[in-house]
């Protein structure tokens, strides 16, 4: 039963290694698109509401949705939403091998 075990762990650490550097990059970079694109963000509602007024509806709410997307809310959530999915992996992956 050891040998087993341990034969999983040699198995399985380099996931455990691959995942763990995935998060932390993916972590980083959601902390750094999250305040760029919050500013990218505000910048397109302001085009969105400039073109409601002189464009018409169709600009506006092309322009409303792409703001939505790029705001904090949007993207970044879901990338968030797959590094939390990796953690639980990762936590799987490490009761497995104890």
């Amino acid at each position: 039963m050891k040998l087993i075990k341990l034969f999983i762990r040699i198995i399985l650490s380099p996931i455990f290694l691959i995942i763990s550097l995935i998060q932390a990059v993916a972590s980083f970079l959601i902390g750094a698109a999250s305040w760029i694109l919050g500013i990218i963000s505000f910048a397109v509602l302001a085009v969105s509401i400039f073109w409601f007024a002189t464009e018409g509806i169709r600009a506006g709410m092309t322009a409303l949705v792409l703001a939505v997307l790029v705001s904090p809310v949007g993207i970044p959530m879901v990338v968030q939403f797959i590094v939390e999915m990796s953690k639980i992996l990762k936590e799987r992956i490490w009761r497995l091998c104890h």
